[in-house]
């Protein structure tokens, strides 16, 4: 008794935490927004994550070099998106405007926003 209250209380906090912004699913139209003038965008799941851990790691050479590889490559916020596929906390796109259209990559579902009207 006492074990499920504590995980009924945990999944109650848990729930009350998380981001009420809904996501976008597959087959659903959205745009790029993140806190700068462009968006960075990864080629493959790997490069996202890569990309990630140089983000988080402050290692400017890291991420100058998957940028100079073509690993990723940038939008700018505005740029209308349809997403393709899912992944944990990450979104593939396909680029429906500006000079990428038609390109595809992997972004954080957090840069996908729904189209308001």
């Amino acid at each position: 008794m006492k074990r499920s209250v504590v995980f009924l209380a945990l999944v109650f906090l848990l729930a009350s935490c998380t981001d009420s912004v809904p996501t976008l699913s597959v087959g659903e139209e959205g745009t790029i927004e993140s806190s700068g003038e462009i968006t960075p965008v990864a080629i493959s799941e790997s490069a996202l994550d890569a990309w990630s851990k140089a983000r988080v790691a402050k290692d400017q050479h890291g991420m100058f070099l998957l940028m100079n590889s073509g690993e990723i490559f940038t939008v700018k916020n505005g740029t209308k998106v349809l997403v393709i596929d899912t992944g944990m906390a990450k979104r593939k796109i396909r680029i429906l405007t500006g000079e990428k259209t038609g390109a595809s990559g992997w972004v954080s579902e957090d840069y996908v926003k729904k189209i308001t009207p």
